[in-house]
């Protein structure tokens, strides 16, 4: 199995060269970072693995706890979307 490497920062001026210089050795490199950089090739193969979710589930409960409320409702915005795609949308 590859070795996996977290490389924070990875779209920084140092983060970006050592990801490629991980990824060049045959490691599967997970980047974090803020945006995608400008010579940046992202690409999804599609490959799974063993144990890998198939689905994720987002869980607000804490936020909820904190008071945090959704500002929009979900049915209504989905109707929405749907009554702008029905109206032509370019």
């Amino acid at each position: 199995m590859a070795e996996l490497a977290w490389v924070t920062g990875a779209y920084g001026f140092v983060g970006r060269h050592g990801a490629r210089a991980l990824a060049a050795r045959g490691a599967h490199v997970i980047g974090i970072g803020h945006g995608f950089g400008s010579d940046a090739q992202m690409a999804f193969s599609g490959a799974t693995r063993a144990g890998d979710p198939t689905h994720y589930q987002a869980d607000v409960s804490d936020a909820l706890a904190w008071g945090w409320a959704p500002q929009r409702n979900r049915v209504a915005e989905t109707n929405a979307c749907v009554d702008w795609f029905r109206g032509g949308a370019p």
